[in-house]
């Protein structure tokens, strides 16, 4: 009875609406360090498209990351469980792609590639929808090789929070809060082997 009424229209949009309200409560009133923050801000102001990526468990407050004046796109699972967050991400401004790695996964590649090459950004949890938790799937890696666009992980960590018994550990931080993000050196694709900005390997990006 619970989850019938949760899902209905009316309820997941005022459930949208005060979970977007909490989560940009948060980042205003969290003091946030920025780490390696350059290369990611140089991109979004040059408005080049590309890939940011971060875990499913930290993306309660993510969209909030996202100043730049570029289209975002989310992919996200066709599951009917995930229509809340849907609703959340686009009170946000952030447009869907729909799509998983078992439902309709090779349209939502194709969908994203065309978004990319037309100047748009997307951004992936690349162990989601189900994980397993922190493990990177290899159709973000495609999409990167398949467009050119650089992949960049982002991240953020606070002082102060609470980690939900969800696949994904969510995490829920406070308001008035201390938190950090950071943001890897972006990566490009190729054939032959991944390769950083300005450098000539990879090296492991630093998420909390």
């Amino acid at each position: 009875m619970l989850k019938r009424f949760l899902k209905r229209p009316g309820v997941q949009r005022f459930l949208s609406w005060l979970i977007a309200g909490y989560s940009w409560l948060v980042f205003r009133t969290t003091r946030w360090e920025y780490i390696d923050y350059e290369p990611f801000r140089a991109l979004g102001e040059a408005k080049r498209p590309l890939i940011a990526c971060f875990w499913h468990g930290r993306m309660i407050l993510m969209p909030n990351f996202w100043p730049f004046a570029m289209p975002l796109y989310v992919l996200h699972s066709p599951h009917r469980d995930g229509q809340l967050m849907l609703r959340t991400l686009a009170r946000f401004g952030m447009r869907p792609i729909i799509g998983s790695s078992k439902r309709g996964g090779a349209q939502a590649l194709r969908d994203m590639a065309r978004v990319i090459r037309e100047g748009s950004s997307v951004c992936i949890t690349p162990d989601g929808p189900r994980g397993p938790r922190m493990r990177v799937s290899a159709g973000i890696v495609l999409l990167a090789k398949l467009t050119g666009a650089p992949l960049v992980p982002t991240s953020f960590s606070v002082t102060r929070g609470r980690n939900l018994g969800s696949w994904d550990c969510l995490l829920i931080p406070r308001p008035f809060n201390r938190g950090v993000f950071i943001a890897g050196e972006p990566v490009f694709v190729s054939d032959r082997k991944s390769t950083r900005l300005n450098s000539s390997h990879v090296s492991e990006s630093r998420m909390p």
